[in-house]
């Protein structure tokens, strides 16, 4: 008895992508019942995008741990978004080690963000954390620290080749080591400055204190087009320093947690005055 190929076999790629992005997730489920062709197809949009979210985000590792391999491969995004309140009876250690397993084994993983670390991701985490990814193809990453907690020492570099980096900073310093909260911040977003075209640096301490010398992100220079800042002190050279250490942006937002008081309208008006001046100069 012999078995006909199935008729998807003959339709280009580009149409059974059209097919598949008009079909909700309940669809593409059957239509992966057809066959394998149509399996191998569905699962690129069925396991494209995850989610790991609320009280029973563990569950998910758990589940996908045991999943085969083709499965892990169309994992392309991933999103973490932990409870917002302390809830450690709800997750273990050994859920955060499967965690760290499963992100590894997603080969083609391109978009992380993880929206909220509360204390199922922590500052001693995070290195691990970090590490696990270094078998992807990583090119965006979202972190959202919600943590006023110390830094671990010794400090740990961040991911390196990533294109977008959106990042909230909120841990504070080390007790033994003054300044390490920035030294930390410039660790995680210095290996990957000279492939950057995105990134977003929100700076929300418990208290405003030392600020990264945005000087230091010059090599990414030449590749950054989209910068967003959130400062948390009363600096009234910021917009100055941008426009010298990032000449090509062509979007940029910056935002004072504690607005710049005493200073007069021609403060505010020249400042992005000399932003746009030095933009120009690069531009023509």
């Amino acid at each position: 008895m012999s078995f006909s190929p199935s008729p998807l076999y003959g339709l280009p790629p580009e149409l059974l992508a059209q097919i598949m992005e008009t079909l909700s997730t309940k669809d593409r489920i059957q239509f992966s019942l057809a066959s394998r062709f149509a399996r191998d197809v569905a699962f690129q949009y069925i396991f494209n995008d995850i989610r790991f979210t609320g009280r029973g985000w563990f569950f998910k590792p758990r589940n996908i741990y045991h999943a085969n391999t083709d499965l892990k491969a169309a994992v392309r995004s991933v999103c973490l978004q932990f409870p917002n309140i302390d809830l450690p009876q709800l997750h273990t250690t050994n859920d955060r080690a499967l965690l760290f397993r499963v992100l590894s084994s997603f080969p083609n993983l391109q978009s992380l963000e993880c929206l909220s670390t509360t204390t199922v991701l922590t500052p001693i985490d995070l290195p691990t954390f970090l590490s696990s990814l270094k078998s992807t193809r990583l090119s965006e990453l979202t972190l959202r620290t919600d943590q006023h907690t110390p830094v671990a020492l010794p400090l740990f570099s961040g991911p390196s080749g990533l294109k977008k980096l959106y990042i909230t900073w909120s841990f504070s310093d080390a007790p033994s080591d003054p300044g390490s909260s920035i030294a930390q911040l410039y660790a995680f977003v210095q290996p990957s400055l000279s492939t950057l075209v995105a990134l977003e640096i929100q700076h929300r301490p418990k208290r405003p204190g030392n600020e990264l010398d945005l000087r230091l992100l010059k090599p990414a220079g030449d590749t950054l087009r989209s910068f967003e800042y959130t400062i948390s002190t009363l600096d009234d050279g910021v917009l100055g320093i941008i426009a010298e250490t990032f000449p090509y942006l062509s979007t940029l937002a910056v935002e004072w947690c504690h607005p710049p008081m005493g200073h007069s309208v021609l403060w505010d008006v020249r400042l992005p005055l000399y932003f746009l001046m030095q933009i120009t100069q690069h531009t023509d």
